[in-house]
């Protein structure tokens, strides 16, 4: 009756990993994600949703998710520390750095600077936020000139001067992004 071995079979893993509530509405068994393991750096695995689970942990705020993994070569093991996208939502965002965001009570702004020159206050709606920086969901447009540098000293009508060239970095134009990850 002693167990001498163990054989796994591990062609294939199970990913499981907690998501916050907040996703729920749009986690759904099929959902492609992406893993990565500092084991292999630059690896990227790839697999789907198997399974979401009923309840939401109260403690936490999470739901539980289970994902398999094709692993044909055999380089994942079970047990190992994954970090996981999940691909969702195909959309296209507008991105400004964080530090261009001015708050005001409850409410956001940036200044964007007009075609004369002149700084404009304008109320924004954020979205998603990631490391440095926060998605624009209201109130700026593609192509915004977008005051990142000096904001705290200015002021709605005062005269902007825009920096060219290697000075760039005190002004960025609102960029589009693919906002495709959670996680």
């Amino acid at each position: 009756g002693t167990i001498i071995t163990t054989l796994d079979d591990i062609s294939v893993v199970k990913l499981a990993f907690a998501v916050p509530e907040t996703f729920l509405s749009s986690l759904q068994p099929g959902l492609d994600i992406e893993a990565i393991s500092r084991t292999y750096p630059g690896t990227v695995f790839k697999g789907k949703v198997s399974s979401v689970d009923s309840r939401v942990d109260p403690v936490t705020r999470s739901v539980d998710i289970r994902a398999i993994i094709s692993n044909e070569a055999g380089r994942l093991r079970p047990g190992m520390l994954m970090i996981v996208d999940m691909v969702n939502n195909h959309r296209k965002s507008l991105i400004i750095p964080e530090q261009a965001l001015m708050p005001d009570g409850i409410k956001k702004f940036v200044y964007v600077v007009n075609g004369e020159d002149i700084a404009e206050r304008r109320e924004v709606i954020i979205g998603t936020r990631r490391p440095g920086f926060v998605e624009i969901s209201s109130g700026l447009s593609e192509g915004d000139l977008v005051v990142t540098e000096g904001t705290m000293l200015l002021r709605p009508g005062a005269s902007v001067r825009i920096m060219t060239n290697g000075d760039a970095e005190n002004s960025a134009p609102a960029i589009v992004e693919d906002q495709s990850r959670q996680g």
